[in-house]
């Protein structure tokens, strides 16, 4: 690495510092798509996470303000004399105009002592009379506690600075200390001064660092090492109390340092000697170093071939480095039995593992007894790992990934009522996973129970008006609700609507609506039963039809494929799964997932039950009316919609769904072979008339009457004749009944 490389780079971190936090895995919103990578993944924390619980918790609390790196002069000038009146401010903006600290000083007259010495100094600071401002800065700590109290933090923290400058690092790193000291004692710090000083004061040490490899870049010697890994340590453990306040700057320094740390494989063998150096450099290979995935070229049949991944040499060679030390020496071996793991060191894992008693540790026993199959003693660890994690060991991402990994383990049991108990808390993150469980695994009785038992409401849902303060995409904000909805549109798809009734929304015009055509939709279907004309029985098939075709989604649809109604039907996929296949997905799980398949399993399949109930409607119409054609003619037009997301793709021979092109010509044979001629024939399908279900009642009656007064010519004679054969029968068993009881 160039010379000052280290020092250039903790310069860029500090000047980014409110850019970004460093990060760690994503993590997904399913973990069932593929159960054997979710299983194998390496426990970790995001390095942010990490490097903010790399330091003890602090027993003070320091204001952190780092702003924004670009924040225009004119902010920086407000804050900086903040708690001033407007004739002061206007003084000290004319003494930082000056050209020396003398000037600034004269300029100054009528200011408190502190305010003005202080500015004089920091003129000093600027035009680089780093002698002088040495004098300022002094002359504000000299004076009397009350007379000091605005500038005694600032003057504290430039003192160090400037005696950074000036060469004397005991000096500076006494100055910062000092203005922590007076920040804890409750003087003026709007600027963040005090947590800042950590950096500042870590600074100090990685330039005697970046001093010692200029003169043996390698570090060759035990000397150097020796005298590299005290300091990059010192500096470490500053910067890990900075992150420890909540400063950014202080997790983008330390990144900086891993970075620069295992560029350099002489310097990372050299500081891995110290514990907390150790610490930050297995956190940082965890959280930021990734894979290595080669892709392939398809095959000539197209078929495509998965990447082959390999483990990053960097996480073998920092696991092969600590191993040498000695593991009687390793620091957080818990998250080195992580990385070990990562690494494919099964056996170093598990021995590593069982240095430690943490939740960690336990974490990573369990992936390992999947690996040998031991399904109970995983569930076992899995458990014991989410009771042992606090705050303190876990962040939020990994703390919901390791319950999500619990449920997976429990599906692979065929515990399915745990595995949904199990992620359910987790719901907002995994909804996918849960709707899943909820939708396709549990039969329609046992998620009724589960839905009806009693379950701790969502943190962050304000109930008075739907709204929560959750930050980000999810696909549930408020998972108990949308549970409620999905088992809603379950029950309805089962026939069991006036039990469904209970479950869809209620509150906000939208769940009002939906509630409203759910009731409108049964009521329709019990109609198309129950109605004693014909006609009448059309009337509400098609009612039920157009509305299974306009809120359909809302009222029937799946969750997940193939309707997809997390993401509002926008994408095929997106929550849930369209398969159940693969390891960990057991024979029982399979047949479940195919008896709650939807009938038929197409996507936006509700259109598909519309095109259904419309040629029911039309199969009790005359066909030779108005309604019989425009109801075919609309069943026509939905299968004709339909056609966009279910095509034959000619190039690549693939059948994707031919089915709606084929029911809506079949649709329009039957019109052609049966139905009337209508002008609108010639654009079937695509604009289609409203059904005339009077006209049709009129013409089902007219005909039902010509019918009868058909045959009453063609068989009057038979028709009396047999109505008196009737009549003599009837009368000769009365007669033999009557009988029958006189002789009785």
């Amino acid at each position: 690495m160039s010379k000052n490389s280290l020092i250039l780079a903790l310069a860029l971190a500090l000047l980014a510092g409110s850019l970004a936090w460093a990060c760690g895995p994503d993590f997904p919103f399913q973990l069932l798509d593929d159960r054997s990578a979710t299983l194998k993944q390496t426990p970790a924390n995001t390095f942010a996470f990490e490097m903010m619980h790399l330091a003890p918790k602090p027993s003070r609390n320091f204001p952190v303000d780092e702003g924004d790196a670009w924040k225009p002069a004119t902010d920086v000038e407000a804050r900086e004399t903040a708690s001033l009146d407007p004739a002061a401010l206007a003084l000290v903006k004319r003494m930082r105009e000056a050209v020396s600290g003398e000037q600034a000083f004269r300029l100054g007259q009528g200011l408190n002592d502190d305010v003005r010495l202080y500015t004089a100094g920091a003129v000093d600071f600027r035009v680089e009379d780093y002698a002088s401002a040495l004098q300022h800065f002094q002359a504000v700590l000299s004076l009397d506690p009350a007379r000091r109290e605005r500038r005694a933090v600032w003057a504290a923290f430039m003192l160090g600075r400037t005696s950074g400058k000036l060469g004397d690092r005991e000096a500076a790193g006494q100055a910062f200390a000092l203005a922590r000291d007076l920040a804890a004692a409750g003087g003026f710090d709007p600027q963040g001064l005090a947590v800042s000083s950590f950096g500042q004061e870590a600074r100090l040490h990685l330039e005697v660092a970046e001093a010692v490899t200029d003169e043996d870049p390698n570090l060759s010697t035990s000397e150097a090492a020796a005298r590299f890994a005290g300091e990059i340590a010192q500096a470490v453990r500053l910067y890990a109390e900075q992150a420890a306040q909540g400063s950014q700057s202080g997790v983008n320094s330390l990144r900086m340092v891993a970075q620069s740390l295992v560029a350099e494989p002489s310097w990372m063998t050299a500081s891995l000697g110290e514990p907390i150096v150790q610490r930050l450099l297995v956190a940082y290979v965890l959280a930021r170093v990734g894979d290595i995935a080669e892709d392939r070229p398809e095959t000539p049949d197209g078929k495509y071939v998965p990447p082959v991944t390999t483990v990053n040499p960097l996480v073998t060679a920092l696991v092969d480095a600590i191993e040498r030390r000695g593991l009687d020496r390793v620091a957080s071996a818990d998250r080195l039995a992580a990385l070990a793991y990562r690494g494919g060191r099964y056996d170093l894992a598990g021995r590593l593992a069982g240095k430690a008693q943490s939740p960690v540790s336990s974490w990573v026993k369990a992936k390992l007894a999947l690996q040998k199959g031991d399904l109970t003693t995983a569930a076992a660890l899995y458990a014991e790992a989410v009771r042992g994690f606090t705050p303190e060991d876990i962040d939020d991402g990994n703390r919901n990934r390791i319950v999500g990994e619990q449920g997976v383990v429990a599906l692979a049991r065929s515990d399915y009522l745990a595995a949904l108990e199990i992620l359910y808390p987790a719901a907002r993150t995994y909804w996918g996973d849960v709707a899943y469980l909820a939708e396709r695994v549990l039969t329609l009785d046992e998620l009724k129970r589960f839905v009806d038992a009693d379950h701790p409401p969502f943190p962050g849902v304000k109930s008075s008006d739907g709204e929560d303060d959750q930050e980000g995409y999810v696909l549930a904000k408020d998972p108990a609700q949308s549970l409620r909805y999905l088992l809603a549109r379950r029950l309805m798809r089962a026939g069991r609507g006036e039990e469904a009734l209970a479950y869809y929304p209620e509150t906000g015009v939208e769940g009002q609506e939906i509630l409203l055509d759910a009731r409108r939709y049964l009521l329709a279907l019990k109609a198309a039963k129950s109605e004693w004309w014909a006609a009448d029985r059309a009337r509400a098939w098609f009612e039920a039809a157009s509305l299974a075709r306009r809120s359909g989604m809302e009222i029937l649809g799946y969750e997940g494929p193939p309707d997809v109604l997390a993401v509002s039907g926008e994408f095929s996929f997106g929550a849930g799964q369209a398969t159940a296949e693969g390891p960990f997905v057991t024979e029982d799980e399979q047949k479940r997932f195919e008896a709650s398949a939807a009938k038929p399993d197409r996507r936006f399949h509700y259109r598909y039950i519309a095109a259904d109930q419309a040629v029911e409607a039309a199969n009790l119409l005359p066909p030779r009316s108005q309604a019989f054609a425009a109801t075919l003619c609309k069943a026509t037009g939905w299968m004709l919609g339909s056609q966009r997301y279910n095509y034959y793709d000619e190039e690549s021979n693939k059948a994707v769904n031919k089915e709606p092109l084929e029911r809506a010509q079949a649709y329009y044979a039957r019109y052609v072979k049966e139905g009337p001629l209508v002008p609108w024939a010639t654009h079937f399908g695509h604009d289609c008339p409203e059904p005339d279900f009077d006209s049709a009642a009129h013409m089902a009656k007219i005909q039902l009457y010509l019918d009868a007064r058909s045959f009453w010519r063609g068989h009057r004679r038979g028709v009396v004749f047999g109505g008196l054969g009737i009549l003599l029968i009837g009368a000769a068993l009365v007669g033999a009944r009557l009988i029958r009881r006189k002789t009785a």
